[in-house]
């Protein structure tokens, strides 16, 4: 069974692997210790930061998905704006993924964030399929959202 937790700066090693595998999997920049200190930056900055939400399976992680709260661009309410998620190979079949995006609705909500905001990249697989497993529209030719029920 998947449980889905929110991490601290201090657990960000535990997820390292995963962070440097999506960079690889996008020929982008893979090296773990500069990866590990733009994230704790991120996770540090007050602005509202960036949140890590993880998934694992027993006790490995197999997945996360990574955001902040911004103002929508659309909607101009608070929103939850998802920056990256992935899932290691044999975990991708949809269950994960789904277990991840039900779990950001309802932190944002918990946060007060009144929508959810998807940024694509390029092709991102796991944020197209996230944006199309819990009911995104596309707004803009790179942007989904989802407003959040009350």
């Amino acid at each position: 069974m998947t449980q889905i937790t929110r991490i601290s700066r201090r657990h960000l090693p535990e997820i390292l692997h995963l962070i440097v595998a999506l960079r690889e999997d996008a020929r982008r920049e893979s090296d773990p210790a500069l990866l590990a200190e733009q994230f704790h930056a991120l996770m540090a900055r007050r602005d509202g930061g960036l949140h890590v939400l993880v998934a694992r399976e027993g006790r490995f992680p197999v997945g996360y998905l990574a955001g902040y709260f911004a103002t929508s661009t659309t909607q101009m309410t608070p929103s939850f704006c998802i920056r990256e998620v992935y899932i290691t190979k044999p975990y991708r079949g949809g269950a994960t993924l789904r277990a991840l995006g039900a779990e950001a609705v309802r932190y944002a909500a918990s946060k007060g964030a009144r929508c959810l905001e998807v940024r694509l990249r390029g092709t991102q697989r796991e944020l197209i399929l996230l944006a199309e497993a819990i009911g995104f529209e596309p707004t803009a030719r790179e942007v989904f959202e989802r407003m959040i029920e009350p």
